[in-house]
């Protein structure tokens, strides 16, 4: 499945949280960097080169830098982090996928801690440190279960 290629620099930007008013609508725009968008709460609507997307809670979505996005209807007051950054598109083991799901519970506080580091008193090293345990955390597979927790669901 196409992807970012975690094998390849990924050069961090900035990021953010993001609240949504009633019927507030998704930016039109050509972006000139990737967005990877994190949906805590509510749902996103947009559309990339035409094609309708709506992303809900537990969710996340990578906006490919230079295609045109747009609103195309209003969202139900979205709450998310996003994140600008540049990286190289691919497939293969190594490519975390355009979309997929993720623990809202689990990564709430990491997200947090993103938006913190984003606008706080941190380096840019510590930024893209935050950025890539994202990442990883995104990318990791299903968990594989040891042989006793097999054995206790059988």
């Amino acid at each position: 499945m196409k992807g970012i290629n975690l094998n390849k620099p990924i050069t961090y930007k900035h990021a953010s949280l993001r609240f949504f008013n009633k019927n507030e609508r998704h930016v039109t725009r050509i972006c000139k960097d990737d967005v990877l968008i994190m949906l805590f709460e509510g749902i996103l609507r947009f559309s990339e080169n035409g094609i309708c997307y709506e992303i809900k809670p537990g969710e996340y979505y990578i906006q490919q830098k230079n295609l045109y996005q747009e609103g195309f209807a209003p969202s139900e007051c979205p709450k998310y982090l996003y994140v600008h950054f540049n990286g190289e598109w691919g497939n293969g083991n190594y490519a975390l996928p355009k979309t997929g799901k993720f623990d809202t519970g689990k990564l709430m506080g990491i997200m947090n801690e993103m938006d913190m580091y984003a606008h706080g008193e941190y380096s840019y090293t510590q930024r893209c440190g935050k950025f890539y345990e994202i990442l990883n955390l995104l990318n990791n597979k299903a968990e594989t279960k040891s042989t006793a927790n097999k054995i206790a669901d059988y």
